[in-house]
């Protein structure tokens, strides 16, 4: 099993990890993502493969819900974007969502994917914010999924890059 001293989690498969105090690697899947359901997991898989087969340098998503009881439901598709950005859904029982990136992007998160997470953990039900995700697959077929246990210590991580930033530039 892995081990982490931060509060911002990533399982990486097939990639490496940040290196702020904030931010741990997992050797292991979390044991959250091991939960969904068979068909989220199939979902997972043919969005693998559009990532890898897409070449019009667009993303694929997909959202991730609850029901009523807290069970996964089957994920939706979100519209195909033909640019490096895609309309992730947030709020109630949304509890994460997962994307693709192309070959001219980096095969890592973005700040943006980060502020994402943010916004889905902020804004899902509290019932179900052990489970908030945000994934991330790659035309490498590398595939990273990225959590948070403390929304104000991903709150500090973000604010203190967008000041750094607004200072560099």
């Amino acid at each position: 099993g892995g081990t982490s001293s931060g509060d911002v989690f990533t399982a990486p498969h097939g990639g490496g990890s940040g290196g702020n105090e904030a931010i741990s690697t997992l050797n292991d899947d979390c044991s959250s993502l091991m939960k969904m359901n068979t068909v989220s997991r199939n979902k997972l898989k043919s969005l693998k493969i559009d990532a890898i087969n897409g070449n019009d340098g667009g993303e694929y998503g997909l959202s991730f819900k609850h029901d009523a009881s807290g069970n996964c439901l089957q994920p939706v598709d979100l519209q195909h974007s033909p640019k490096l950005l895609i309309n992730i859904p947030f709020g109630n029982n949304i509890y994460g969502a997962a994307h693709t990136h192309p070959q001219s992007a980096l095969p890592m998160f973005s700040f943006s994917d980060v502020l994402t997470l943010q916004k889905l953990y902020s804004q899902c039900d509290p019932e179900y914010s052990a489970d908030v995700v945000f994934m991330l697959l790659n035309n490498d077929g590398s595939a990273y999924s990225i959590k948070v246990n403390n929304l104000q210590a991903l709150k500090k991580l973000t604010n203190n890059y967008l000041t750094e930033t607004k200072m560099i530039g």
